[in-house]
């Protein structure tokens, strides 16, 4: 049962405490499924890169601290999945990988997909990054937890199968579950939470859309399905970054969106040139920084000139408290630009994993706070040189 707590299937299972709120205790599988659990990625390492094994990885929520009773609030977190996942194995007594495949994938015949970590890292096709549109290879280490939560091989002709059988249950003769269950998947497990089942539902009726999308070290998929009109689309790339993810596969969906249901859609932005326009941008910034920094000498010599023609040291001062505030306020953006992004993402973020996300523009903003401070000291140097 989804309403049973977590702990009947692991009993080791909680929180750290916090008062008013609980340790997890009452935590369900509906709870973990609608992403309600009360915890979140944004104040826990939802990575623990560390952990060797799916029990590992579960076991490292309990260094996690809840910031909402059970139920209350949506909070995406990967380990939620992951508990599922070793419950289930509980349950059935079946390795998650073989439980998926016996259980979903050799009924719909989808033999080109697995969860096995083994199996994912022998047959990825190579993927890739973006430096302003630039193919940067990459290949994800495949942890042997993450099939879960997002570590699974599969092919678009796969994929086409599992849109299949969702959009007409009734028609696959070997079908995992019951067709008449299947609407169950779209419907809220808690009323304050759009997930369910890994879905994000939106709309009613015959407008209901469920979609869910993600990405990985060089990989990103799509996968949106509208049941009562018996379509989906499904979007496989072999590269990930943040532009990617915000703008081509929406523009993508959407498009495919219109040709399936009016027959036609305009032609999208060629994203090619925005990458282009951001290259240009980046180096023009930067080059400007650099001819800053080399006419600091210059510069410094015009502030002397005005204290010199104002018979007051007060443009001295207001050009060393320019520079220093310069200094501050760069160091700040590489300090709390993290922080930013992961309020926008609803969950922790880090330098390496901003890299991760979007490489040309980390790039440019790290390049840009590191160049701007050079030209700052420069300048102060200067003006504390003896004339």
């Amino acid at each position: 049962s989804i309403d049973a707590p977590v702990r009947q299937y692991l009993p080791w299972f909680g929180f750290q405490p916090v008062p008013g709120i609980g340790s997890g205790l009452d935590v369900s599988l509906r709870h973990l499924l609608s992403q309600t659990s009360g915890v979140s990625d944004r104040d826990f390492d939802d990575v623990h890169a560390s952990a060797p094994d799916l029990e590992s990885a579960v076991r490292s929520m309990q260094a996690a601290r809840p910031t909402f009773p059970a139920g209350a609030k949506a909070q995406y977190i990967d380990s939620g999945y992951q508990a599922v996942a070793l419950a289930l194995e509980g349950a059935t007594k079946l390795d998650y990988a073989d439980l998926v495949s016996s259980r979903i994938l050799r009924p719909l015949g989808m033999d080109r997909s697995s969860a096995s970590p083994a199996a994912v890292a022998d047959v990825l096709t190579p993927g890739s990054g973006s430096f302003f549109g630039m193919a940067i290879p990459r290949k994800p280490a495949v942890p042997a937890f993450g099939a879960p939560s997002g570590y699974m091989v599969s092919t678009a002709s796969d994929m086409a199968k599992y849109l299949a059988y969702l959009a007409g249950p009734e028609k696959v003769p070997r079908t995992p579950v019951p067709a008449r269950y299947i609407r169950t998947l779209y419907e809220p497990l808690v009323e304050s939470s759009p997930y369910t089942y890994g879905w994000r539902v939106s709309g009613e009726g015959a407008d209901l859309e469920a979609s869910h999308s993600g990405s990985l070290e060089g990989y990103s998929a799509s996968i949106t399905l509208w049941p009562g009109k018996r379509a989906g689309i499904v979007i496989l790339a072999p590269q990930n970054d943040l532009l990617q993810s915000w703008l081509v596969a929406p523009v993508l969906v959407n498009g495919a969106k219109r040709i399936m249901f009016e027959g036609s859609s305009d032609r999208p932005f060629p994203t090619g040139r925005l990458y282009i326009l951001l290259a240009v941008a980046a180096v023009v910034h930067l080059l400007a920084l650099l001819l800053q920094t080399g006419g600091a000498l210059n510069w410094s010599r015009d502030v002397r000139c005005r204290v010199e023609a104002a018979g007051t040291n007060g443009p001295l001062h207001f050009a060393r408290a320019r520079n220093w505030s310069g200094i501050a306020i760069r160091l700040a953006i590489a300090a709390f630009v993290p922080l930013v992004i992961g309020a926008i993402f609803g969950r922790r973020v880090t330098w390496p994993m901003a890299f991760a996300l979007e490489p040309s523009l980390a790039s440019w903003l790290l390049a840009a706070v590191f160049f701007g401070v050079m030209r700052n000291v420069a300048r102060l140097a200067w003006l504390r040189a003896p004339r």
